[in-house]
């Protein structure tokens, strides 16, 4: 057997694996039950069949917000697309402080109705640094973070949920043991999915799960591939992972920037082929994992990229959030129809000042 047929060979066995569960694997209904503990699975949750779930949009950036990439969220935003609720579309902004953020700019972020997040203060280099940091290095990084986060963007601590390490480089347990100490609901920090073409071809994406109970080591490298990961339990930690997306010419990418594309239509192709994947799939969430640099090295991605959610602004059954709504609804899944009147969410920031909440 070749290596590629054997890399495709093992992502079709973890499939069959994350599907139907084995023993390595010790989580089922009856030790794993919401909203504070979900099963590693590539079947939505609660039992929802396919044509009653809801298909989520996570259009997410990395790093800084300044006054220089501020400019393109503005004009994504600019066009008022509403999810089926007739309330605002959002995104999620995992932030670093790296001496540039504008605190006004992220608390603006912030009250249009998108989720802040933690990156990190300093999003450090080497790489490597982050595979053996210390669980008190850990803590000034994202803890540090959040609450200048809170103080200068006037953003309530407690709202600030989630966590994504930089790299997304794995360092083992102590990253999730400084996560659940300091009380973070999320992190979405795990890269996973095929990394050739041929692999796409009967993939089935993993839904976000908790850290409760682990997945064996015949799992690990197709959830967890920047290793070191993590082996011990972090009950009701969610994760939401990073799917890889299939780039034009066959390359693999986990942030959405790292697929070349040449013109608008080969970008909104390459999004679009990727979300049929998931929305004629499983419906697992649809990840746009992104660093705003893309919009100025290729002035033709910002208009693919409207042009994309656009397209997903006139789908009933399709919601652009951020991640703290995807785990608002991961721990009481409901179906599609239900959404609409999910009271939490007319009353969501950004929504009362554009929809009928009565």
């Amino acid at each position: 057997m070749s290596l590629s047929e054997e890399t495709i060979f093992r992502f079709l066995l973890v499939t069959s694996i994350l599907s139907v569960g084995v023993s390595f694997y010790h989580c089922s209904p009856d030790n794993c039950k919401l909203p504070e503990c979900q099963c590693l699975s590539c079947d939505p949750p609660n039992g929802l069949n396919i044509a009653e779930t809801p298909q989520f949009v996570l259009l997410s950036f990395d790093d800084a917000v300044t006054q220089n990439n501020f400019k393109f969220f503005t004009e994504i935003f600019s066009d008022g697309l509403k999810n089926p609720n007739d309330c605002l579309i959002s995104a999620t902004f995992y932030v670093s402080d790296e001496l540039n953020t504008n605190y006004k700019l992220v608390e603006t972020l912030f009250q249009d109705g998108n989720t802040i997040s933690s990156h990190s203060s300093t999003h450090r280099f080497p790489q490597s640094w982050w595979i053996t940091a210390s669980e008190t290095q850990l803590a000034a990084e994202f803890d540090g973070q959040r609450r200048v986060l809170a103080l200068r963007g006037h953003i309530p601590y407690q709202k600030i949920m989630g966590m994504r390490i930089p790299f997304l480089q794995q360092g083992g347990n102590t990253p999730y043991r400084m996560a659940q100490s300091y009380r973070f609901k999320y992190d979405s920090s795990f890269v996973t999915g095929p990394n050739n073409h041929r692999g796409f071809l009967n993939y089935r994406p993993p839904w976000p799960f908790t850290l409760n109970h682990q997945p064996g080591r015949s799992v690990f490298p197709f959830i967890c591939d920047i290793g070191p990961c993590p082996t011990e339990s972090f009950p009701g930690l969610w994760e939401i992972p990073l799917v890889r997306m299939l780039g034009p010419n066959g390359q693999t990418c986990a942030m959405a920037d790292g697929c070349k594309t040449t013109s608008a239509t080969e970008t909104y192709d390459f999004l679009m082929n990727n979300f049929q994947r998931h929305y004629n799939g499983n419906r697992a969430p649809f990840g746009i994992n992104l660093h705003a640099t893309w919009f100025e090295r290729n002035p033709h991605a910002l208009p693919a990229l409207r042009r994309f959610l656009r397209e997903m602004s006139t789908h009933k059954d399709v919601w652009v959030v951020g991640a703290e709504m995807l785990i608002d609804w991961a721990r009481n899944p409901i179906p599609n129809r239900a959404l609409s009147t999910h009271v939490p969410w007319k009353y969501a920031r950004g929504c009362r000042r554009e929809c009928d909440c009565k």
